[in-house]
C-alpha cells in the first residue's frame, strides 16, 4: 500500500468533522464546555469509520517513506490519544465505564473486565473475560525503532491480571 494524497485529505476531513461535531453541541446546548465532549464523540465516530475503511494491520512500516499504514496509525493516534484519552487521564471516565469507551474504539473486550489502565492501540488489543488491567498499566501495540513503526497484537486471556504500572508491548499473549 502506498501513501496517497487522499490519506492527508482524509485526515483533514476527519479533524474538520470532529470540530463541527463539537461546535454543533455548543450551538445546540448553548454551553461552551460541551465542545470537548462533542469533539471527542466526533473523534470516536471518525476513528470507527477509519477502522472500517482502512483497518490497521500488524507488521513493520517505515516512517521515512510515506506509507498509508503509518499515516492511518498517526491519524488514529491523534484522535485517540489527544481527544479521547484526555477524558481518562483527567479521571472523568470512571473505571467501570472505561470498557464501554474502549469498545467504542474497537477493542475486543470480554465480560466482567476491570480496566484501570490505558490502551494505546485499540485495534491491536483483545481482552477476554474476567481480566483486570491494573491502575496505571499500559497496553502498547506499537514500537518505533530507527524510524520503523512496528504494530502487533496484544492478547490478554481469560482470568489474567496485568499489574499496576505494568507496560505490555505488542506481540504478547498473557
Amino acid at each position: 500500500m502506498t501513501f496517497d494524497l487522499r490519506d492527508n485529505l482524509a485526515g483533514a476531513i476527519v479533524v474538520f468533522l470532529c470540530s463541527m461535531a463539537g461546535l454543533a453541541m455548543v450551538w445546540a446546548c448553548e454551553s461552551k464546555w460541551l465542545f470537548p465532549l462533542g469533539f471527542s464523540l466526533g473523534a470516536i465516530i471518525s476513528t470507527r469509520l477509519i477502522q472500517w475503511f482502512r483497518p490497521l494491520q500488524a507488521g513493520s512500516f517505515s516512517l521515512t517513506k510515506k506509507s498509508a499504514a503509518a499515516a492511518i496509525w498517526n491519524l488514529q493516534g491523534f484522535l485517540g490519544l489527544f481527544h479521547i484519552e484526555f477524558w481518562i487521564t483527567m479521571g472523568w471516565i470512571p473505571i467501570p465505564l472505561r470498557p464501554i469507551l474502549y469498545r467504542s474504539l474497537g477493542v475486543s473486550i470480554g465480560r466482567r473486565v476491570l480496566l484501570a489502565g490505558k490502551i494505546v492501540d485499540p485495534l491491536m488489543v483483545n481482552i477476554e473475560d474476567q481480566v483486570i488491567l491494573g491502575e496505571g498499566s499500559l497496553l502498547l501495540g506499537h514500537t518505533i525503532v530507527s524510524q520503523t513503526l512496528t504494530l502487533g497484537r496484544i492478547d490478554i486471556q481469560e482470568g489474567a491480571t496485568v499489574g499496576a504500572r505494568a507496560i505490555v508491548f505488542h506481540n504478547v499473549s498473557i
